[in-house]
């Protein structure tokens, strides 16, 4: 797995390369209990959902409030932590085995970020999480949206 991540994420130190290490072994062992993604290849995951992850990457600055909503398996959110270890990052989700997959990765992983249980619909609507975020990002948002498929 290593080689396959110093390929798709050439921008990646050491210490970034057994970070992606550990999230990927963990991914796959928690992904044969329970459904997180139909993605397990490892050359799959680290393109389809490490590298792709970081296409917002140059939008975030250290300290940025940044929310990942229906977060899943941690896919942008936790890879952008890992690249910047100081953002302020909350990731929901609806799925409650979900989020204990992530706080277990987390751990694992020396990182922190907000866990929070919710419909996007609903967090919306709670002044604890609205417009509590950087607007800075809306642009990767955009971009992101736009980007052509992988060849």
């Amino acid at each position: 797995m290593r080689d396959i991540l110093k390929k798709a994420l050439p921008q990646a130190d050491e210490r970034v390369i057994e970070r992606f290490e550990i999230y990927h072994r963990l991914l796959s062992e928690w992904n044969e209990r329970m459904n997180l993604t139909a993605i397990t290849d490892p050359v799959e995951v680290a393109e389809k959902h490490f590298a792709d992850s970081l296409a917002a990457l140059p939008y975030l600055k250290p300290g940025m409030k940044v929310i990942d909503v229906g977060t899943g398996a941690g896919f942008p959110g936790v890879p952008l932590l890992i690249m910047e270890p100081r953002l302020d990052l909350t990731l929901a989700d609806s799925l409650q085995k979900r989020l204990t997959f992530l706080d277990a990765l987390l751990q694992e992983l020396g990182l922190t970020a907000e866990l929070v249980h919710g419909r996007a619909e609903d967090l919306g609507q709670n002044r604890l999480y609205r417009e509590r975020y950087s607007p800075e990002l809306w642009p990767a948002c955009r971009c992101c949206w736009s980007l052509p498929p992988p060849s």
